[in-house]
């Protein structure tokens, strides 16, 4: 991620924009582009490309913040005694990818959430920070 500097001033007009509804409106635009679109993707690269084209042009034009995520970092898992890959990482945010196909069943909407849940808690292990996925 490019960090950028806010003041305290740029750091309460975010907080700001963000309480607003057309800030909210705008947002849920973004989501449900990203869902229509991710309905028709072949696979799971072309999920990642709609997500960060979406999500990281609304936060450059929304505040002019540019991000450059982390991809495919390893990571010990806590369960496993192998190493798994995660998808991607912003600073504290880990974002995992799955194909719509791969989410059709409860199982594997757990089977998804428990690879999230062993990242997540491999890189508190890691780091004793706190992520969110």
């Amino acid at each position: 991620m490019k960090k950028k500097t806010h003041s305290k001033l740029d750091k309460k007009q975010i907080e700001d924009v963000i309480k607003t509804s057309d800030y909210l409106e705008s947002l849920d635009t973004v989501s449900k582009d990203i869902h229509d679109e991710s309905k028709h993707a072949e696979n799971e690269a072309t999920i990642v490309s709609i997500f960060e084209l979406e999500l990281f042009s609304f936060i450059k034009e929304q505040f002019g913040l540019k991000y450059y995520p982390k991809k495919e970092t390893t990571i010990n898992t806590e369960r496993h005694v192998s190493k798994g890959r995660m998808d991607s990482k912003i600073g504290a945010l880990v974002l995992e990818f799955k194909h719509t196909s791969k989410l059709k069943t409860s199982e594997h909407k757990q089977k998804a959430s428990e690879q999230l849940i062993d990242y997540l808690k491999g890189l508190n292990i890691q780091n004793n920070l706190d992520y969110i996925g």
